[in-house]
């Protein structure tokens, strides 16, 4: 199959990838399809849904950051997609193992790009709402299957810079 209706690009953080989703439009309207199984593992994610939540922030919210452990040969995954407003989403790399430990990218995430992060078990994320917004998230893990643990989003070893809201 060839995919043309999905696009995931690596970052500089392992297990940390963006994506951006094809838009059909016209004058009702538009489509945007978020997933796929079988165009997922056509770009080499192996990813089967359990759960999808929406999430709302008003600008200026700051969530984060959050992470998941999976039992042995689990690996927890999200696909965070952004539905209505603007935000900057940060993805930080917890793996002690990894090259890029503690380090961070970030990435502005708004409906009318069609864009989304895919994370990988050892990458936490938060969020900063830089307008209203809605954050719809899908999941391989239901609630409570996974370790669930945290860390300010402010953290000094860390370091994120998260940009300054216009009133």
């Amino acid at each position: 199959m060839l995919n043309k209706t999905i696009i995931i690009k690596s970052t500089t953080i392992a297990g940390f990838y963006i994506g951006r989703v094809k838009r059909s439009s016209d004058e009702r309207g538009s489509y945007s399809k978020i997933f796929a199984e079988a165009i997922y593992k056509e770009l080499g994610f192996n990813f089967t849904p359990k759960e999808f939540s929406v999430l709302f922030s008003r600008k200026g919210a700051l969530r984060g950051m959050h992470f998941k452990r999976g039992a042995m040969g689990e690996h927890p995954a999200k696909i965070a997609y952004c539905v209505t407003g603007k935000l900057c989403v940060a993805g930080v790399d917890i793996r002690a193992v990894s090259p890029t430990f503690g380090k961070y990218e970030t990435v502005e995430l708004t409906a009318e790009q069609g864009a989304f992060v895919y994370l990988r078990e050892g990458v936490a994320f938060g969020t900063l709402a830089l307008e209203d917004s809605h954050l719809a998230y899908i999941t391989n893990q239901n609630y409570g299957e996974t370790i669930e643990g945290g860390f300010k989003y402010d953290d000094p070893q860390i370091a994120i810079p998260w940009p300054s809201l216009s009133t």
